[in-house]
């Protein structure tokens, strides 16, 4: 894992919103629900650090203008080496994915290649494997073909993505990490905003590749320590007892077991006042 660099006081880029979508993935942050999101966080600047600890195809930061320090951490190796791919090798990935076919015995292969040596390979199959897996994730055995599932476009994600620190370990322990520079650098006039979008209680197992048990009192404990402003992303009350504000979004999102979309409520809980009174 590389060591945390120290804030830069300026970034190219900044104040420039790339909008280029990722691959798709279970529970992300899409479209209007990602936007709506945005719309309640405080704006970037440079002498902000912005985390998402449930990095995911970072949904919400894809949608944001680059901050002065941005990291990303998952637990899944597949999701950070795809994101670091992108990054550092995104020309490569970009033709690959472009000569790839979209083949039901090409995803075939992917899933068994999954955890290739090779880090671009890799990225390569888990690319394939999100975009034809049925509920796009990494455990379906059910091949998906439509017009809809084509490859990101991965020049602009690289563009958005030239500057974020990846990090694959458990929020947890990234968490911690921000709990003490959070309480350091307020001083110095930092900005921490964390952003975080764990799997939700009512996720199966199957449904994501590591998390299956969220330690909500451990992370609960690690969010109130922050000194900055932190939201969090939820479905029910589970995020209820940190006592902090609530917003809601009607969105719909599609049920794998029932092969259909219905209405679901996003909530928000944020520790800080709505955008346009905030104190930050």
């Amino acid at each position: 894992m590389p060591a945390l660099r120290q804030p830069a006081l300026a970034i190219q880029g900044i104040g420039q919103v790339i909008k280029t979508r990722a691959l798709p993935y279970l529970g992300g942050k899409a479209r209007n629900v990602g936007e709506w999101i945005n719309s309640n966080l405080p704006p970037p600047h440079a002498r902000q650090h912005y985390t998402e600890p449930f990095a995911g195809m970072l949904g919400v930061m894809r949608r944001r203008s680059p901050a002065g320090l941005e990291w990303a951490s998952d637990i899944d190796g597949h999701v950070v080496n795809w994101w670091r791919m992108v990054r550092d090798r995104g020309q490569e990935l970009d033709a690959a994915l472009e000569r790839t076919p979209h083949a039901e015995a090409e995803w075939k292969r992917a899933r068994t290649e999954l955890n290739d040596p090779d880090p671009l390979r890799r990225a390569i199959n888990f690319a394939i494997v999100m975009l034809h897996s049925y509920g796009s994730n990494t455990r379906s055995s059910t091949f998906v073909r439509s017009k809809l599932m084509t490859p990101p476009r991965i020049d602009g994600l690289r563009k958005r993505m030239a500057n974020v620190i990846l990090i694959d370990e458990p929020a947890e322990k990234l968490l911690e990490r921000i709990v003490d520079r959070s309480q350091r650098e307020t001083l110095a006039s930092w900005e921490h905003l964390v952003y975080c979008d764990p799997p939700y209680p009512s996720a199966k197992s199957t449904d994501h590749y590591q998390y299956s048990v969220i330690d909500i009192p451990k992370i609960s404990e690690l969010l109130l320590a922050i000194s900055g402003p932190v939201a969090i992303s939820g479905y029910g009350s589970e995020w209820d007892h940190l006592g902090w504000r609530c917003e809601e979004f009607v969105t719909r999102t599609d049920l794998s077991s029932q092969r259909q979309s219905i209405p679901r409520t996003e909530k928000l809980w944020c520790n800080f006042p709505p955008i346009q009174a905030r104190l930050w």
